[in-house]
């Protein structure tokens, strides 16, 4: 893809293989088939922001499966021994970082993208993010205001709310 080496009805196809993926109620129990579904459809996002190929329509449907993916993960493994990467977070992260680099998403979708990134800024369960995953969730919130869709106020806000230590108020 990087290379421009696949058409544009390709890319479509994938496009469509993909979301429908991350849609699906499919037991991933690896943990591996959505990540790298994800993933992929980074490549295929960043694809459309050098040559646009997707429709408003098509943009649009990818933030909406791509936040409620994000916003939905569960399963916080980075690693393992036993299948390798899996890392659905930080592949996640990849999607809303490409969403938030194409000038073709809109301000209310970049709205989405931030309330899903802020979802996953502190993992549910007690898990700690040890393999890169904060840093791939920065990377996207960062390009989203960078956008220069929001000020700096809107950037404090936005930043206040996902550092409220709440219910451990001396953290």
């Amino acid at each position: 893809m990087r290379n421009e080496h696949l058409s544009q009805a390709i890319h479509i196809e994938m496009f469509n293989y993909l979301t429908r993926v991350l849609e699906s109620k499919v037991a991933d129990t690896s943990g591996v088939y959505q990540s790298f579904s994800i993933l992929v459809l980074a490549e295929v996002v960043r694809v459309d922001r050098h040559s646009p190929f997707l429709s408003a329509e098509q943009r649009d449907y990818l933030v909406n499966v791509g936040t409620s993916f994000l916003t939905n993960v569960k399963d916080y493994r980075g690693f393992s021994t036993k299948t390798g990467w899996q890392h659905s977070i930080a592949h996640a992260a990849d999607l809303m970082l490409q969403l938030a680099l194409n000038p073709k998403v809109n301000k209310a979708q970049l709205d989405k993208i931030l309330v899903a990134l802020a979802s996953q800024v502190t993992a549910n369960d007690q898990h700690s993010y040890i393999q890169g995953e904060s840093k791939r969730i920065a990377m996207a919130v960062i390009y989203v205001f960078l956008r220069a869709q929001y000020s700096a106020d809107d950037f404090n806000l936005w930043l206040s709310k996902v550092v409220n230590p709440a219910p451990f108020n001396q953290w």
